[in-house]
């Protein structure tokens, strides 16, 4: 018997199983994206604490001009997965060429923010700039890139995506220390090299990718060989992106001052703050990889009009994050001191004869838990809203709570309080529970609304 076309596991529809599925490669690929992060700051944090800690204000900053085309580019899955639902399968290719063309055309853009923004906002030379500048010129191939596993996404093909991030980090891995450290025959490029060596490998992620999309089988299946400009698709895409991106770029904002205010709170505040978002960009591959599988799975039931299996996906989701939020608090609990203890260099050691410092770390580690858990929440609401294209409201929420429940009230603490790297955890952590409620409240009502209609 023919499986439907929404159906993209051999798993029933909506099931754990199916979730679990589609997730695993998916995770298994963020990870790795993760990991190129995560790996440069290991680098770098032998190089000189400094520049890590340069290297996260810059990664930062780099999404307030990234994260909408970012949030555009992963439009590719909603609308590639509405087409798959509805068994057009040879309109996907061409859906999926209008965000190659969107990823060209803001290549201009991002050169131009690298040498005029960038220096002026950090300072010519600076250990920020040099980061920033450099990972902005490859901002292009990341579109691309997120474009590409969106439409494969759709489709169901997650384990492609999983074979070419990993061969793209294996590139990161040998290219990061050269570049950075410098060999016999080639000079040090210190942070700058890190920025370069995660920028070659997503360049060369997304030429994997596309040689693949380009391949004879899917051109006659999903017409991946019509890549003709199609202004009025195009549009649509960014009109339902760009909201999803303001909220992104609302919350980046947010990080970046929170990051400020971490300054003002001192060098061992910041330095906390720091050690332990390092360990959540490690882990939140898996809030995105859920949510990139409930979108591409509701998005699918949504163009195949069966509407009554959402909410037994959208259940099987919270579970498989529970399960996720059990196993990361765990490892996190165990490992942070441990995990310090090798990523510093030597000049830095003395900071964990700091008793103050390591209770500060491991009470923000338990905030960093429970942040974990309601983001994991929220972005599955998030990746049902994003699925039936209410990513408006989404963008209102952000700009509500990041600052009503988040940045303001931190502000005054840091400033007026005293407060360090523990209360900025939990600002986060409580800024997460509110969202999440927000996001619940609203995908209820909307299913309601779409059962009645």
């Amino acid at each position: 018997m023919t499986k439907p076309s929404y159906q993209l596991t051999d798993h029933p529809v909506g099931s754990l199983r199916e979730i679990w599925t589609l997730t695993f490669p998916l995770m298994l690929t963020l990870l790795s994206g993760s990991l190129m992060l995560f790996v440069d700051r290991i680098y770098l944090a032998r190089y000189s604490l400094d520049a890590m800690n340069a290297l996260a204000v810059a990664a930062m900053s780099n999404f307030i001009v990234l994260i909408i085309p970012f949030a555009i580019s992963e439009m590719t899955e909603g609308f590639v997965g509405r087409l798959h639902g509805e068994g057009q399968l040879q309109k996907l290719g061409s859906q999926a060429w209008q965000l190659l063309w969107f990823s060209l055309f803001c290549l201009p853009i991002f050169i131009l923010t690298s040498q005029t923004v960038v220096p002026a906002y950090f300072g010519a030379g600076s250990l920020e700039a040099q980061y920033s500048a450099t990972f902005l010129n490859f901002g292009s191939c990341s579109l691309a890139s997120i474009a590409l596993m969106g439409f494969f996404i759709a489709i169901g093909k997650t384990r492609l995506i999983t074979f070419t991030t990993i061969l793209a980090n294996c590139v990161n891995i040998i290219l990061a220390p050269i570049l950075i450290f410098g060999t016999p025959f080639t000079p040090s490029l210190g942070i700058q090299g890190a920025a370069l060596a995660t920028g070659l490998s997503l360049g060369f992620q997304a030429l994997l990718l596309l040689s693949v999309f380009l391949r004879k089988r899917y051109r006659d299946t999903y017409g991946t060989h019509l890549f003709s400009l199609d202004k009025q698709r195009l549009v649509e895409m960014i009109r339902v992106g760009f909201p999803s991106g303001v909220s992104r770029l609302i919350e980046i904002i947010a990080h970046c001052v929170f990051f400020s205010i971490m300054r003002m709170a001192g060098k061992e505040a910041l330095t906390c703050v720091t050690t332990v978002q390092s360990f959540y960009i490690l882990t939140m591959f898996s809030i995105e990889a859920l949510s990139k599988s409930v979108t591409a799975i509701l998005s699918n039931l949504i163009g195949a009009n069966a509407g009554s299996l959402i909410q037994k996906a959208l259940g099987a989701g919270f579970r498989l994050h529970l399960i996720f939020s059990v196993i990361v608090t765990a490892v996190a609990c165990l490992s942070i001191n441990f995990a310090l203890d090798h990523l510093l260099a030597e000049e830095d050691l003395l900071l964990l004869q700091n008793s103050n410092f390591l209770t500060s770390l491991n009470i923000a580690t338990l905030w960093m838990c429970l942040f974990y858990l309601f983001d994991g929440f929220a972005w599955i609401m998030v990746g049902y809203l994003t699925a039936i294209k209410d990513t408006k409201f989404i963008a209102y929420v952000s700009a509500l709570t990041n600052w009503l429940f988040y940045v303001v009230p931190l502000y005054f603490l840091v400033s007026y309080a005293g407060a360090g790297g523990v209360t900025g955890w939990i600002m986060i952590a409580f800024n997460s529970i509110a969202m999440f409620g927000i996001y619940l409240w609203r995908a209820r009502r909307q299913l309601l609304l779409s059962q009645t209609a």
